[in-house]
């Protein structure tokens, strides 16, 4: 973070399906309690521990965390994203708490952009955020869903040519479009060039994508004073 100029992040837990993401959790709770003003935590949730996972939405924003972290691919056992049975309880405990949801997209279809601005449709208090704006077979698909459901964001992790950011940002606005970094797996430089760099952005779209944008929808104050103000990020 300090070696790329980054402020905060905000992080969530790699991979694990077979777990309830307790032990992850824990550990950026950890990190976020030890860092403040660096780091806050996102929990990640295995949506189909049902009841409970619903009491672990509940356990965590009450401990703190400013979202939560949902990935189909990995998680959903072929369950949708827009599940009314397995997703429908969860987002109503994340409307409660006023939890931000970044959900995976792209690589199968129960992650479909599509799919989540219908969960999107349901839950307006809400803020969705297309996890990597859809990958490679769903941007524009992405961009669409953006465009008709106004509580739902894009990110711009792992998205490439950097043509797909401008594409967001001009199909969407700057005010609806989030840098993702996907560290450790992308490094954060490389994503903020690609950001900063390589899409043809102006200044105030830029700050708007890499910070500002994120501080906003988390209800944090903007750190003017540093290079970016808060950064999209899982560790």
């Amino acid at each position: 973070m300090d070696a790329c100029g980054v402020d905060m992040v905000v992080g969530f837990s790699m991979g694990n399906p077979h777990t309830d993401y307790r032990a992850q959790n824990e550990q950026i709770l950890g990190f976020m309690t030890a860092h403040p003003d660096r780091i806050v935590a996102f929990a990640r949730i295995q949506p189909l521990f049902m009841e409970k996972a619903v009491a672990d939405v509940r356990e965590y924003a009450l401990r703190g965390v400013k979202g939560l972290k949902f990935n189909p691919f990995m998680d959903g056992g072929g369950t949708a994203v827009n599940s009314r049975e397995v997703m429908f309880p969860l987002m109503e405990e994340a409307s409660k708490h006023r939890l931000t949801v970044l959900i995976h997209s792209g690589e199968s279809w129960n992650t479909a952009p599509s799919l989540i601005g219908d969960l999107a449709d349901h839950f307006p208090d809400v803020s969705f955020i297309i996890g990597h704006s859809g990958l490679w077979e769903f941007h524009e698909q992405a961009i669409a869903t953006a465009r008709r459901v106004p509580n739902v964001f894009l990110d711009t992790t792992e998205v490439a040519p950097p043509v797909v950011v401008t594409s967001a940002v001009r199909g969407v606005g700057a005010h609806r479009v989030l840098y993702g970094s996907d560290h450790p797996y992308i490094p954060f430089g490389f994503e903020i060039g690609k950001v900063a760099k390589y899409a043809g952005l102006k200044p105030p779209e830029i700050r708007q994508v890499l910070g500002e944008n994120l501080a906003r929808i988390l209800r944090m104050p903007i750190k003017r004073e540093g290079r970016h103000a808060v950064k999209l990020s899982s560790i």
